[in-house]
């Protein structure tokens, strides 16, 4: 009897100011921080790629996104713990998560552990990728295991950012 290959699939949510290691992002950074994602993760066809960003990074970071992969982009919300939420309900709100093989977060922020303790718990793998610097013992823990990515800082395209024109400025 044939039996079709079957297919991994994995799910990717994505904290892009995380991954960016800045509260306010430029195209670059985020065009660094998902090149560093996609070469160490990778994103396969089958797999579903979520993002999140606060309503000051989102027109940036999912035109970028956008321009890079495929994705869908959750509403921005306010404040300074907007795509954390946004994220957490995604992944909680996620029918049938546990038809996916793999569950990624790409963050390293402590409020994901829970969630992503309870889904390793019912069979499925999960990992956390971060930035060296911003990866949480919890999260680290509550993952079968972590990926850490280099820090922006020491790539060429570090860049420097005026708050108030959000031009780079060095």
């Amino acid at each position: 009897m044939y039996s079709p290959a079957r297919t991994f699939r994995t799910l990717h949510f994505l904290d892009i100011e995380n991954l960016c290691s800045a509260a306010i992002v430029t195209t670059t950074q985020v065009e660094d921080a998902l090149n560093d994602y996609i070469s160490r993760v990778g994103i396969a066809d089958t797999d579903l790629v979520v993002i999140a960003a606060n309503t000051t990074n989102a027109p940036i970071a999912y035109f970028t996104a956008q321009r890079m992969l495929s994705a869908r982009l959750l509403p921005p919300g306010s404040g300074k713990d907007a795509a954390d939420l946004a994220l957490l309900e995604a992944i909680n709100s996620t029918p049938n998560i546990t038809s996916f093989d793999t569950v990624i977060i790409g963050s390293g922020d402590h409020i994901f552990a829970p969630a992503l303790a309870h889904i390793a718990a019912q069979g499925v793998n999960t990992i956390a990728v971060s930035r060296v610097d911003a990866l949480s013992t919890q999260l680290r823990l509550a993952t079968h295991s972590s990926i850490v990515l280099p820090h922006l800082t020491h790539t060429r395209r570090a860049t420097v950012i005026d708050i108030t024109t959000r031009k780079e400025i060095a």
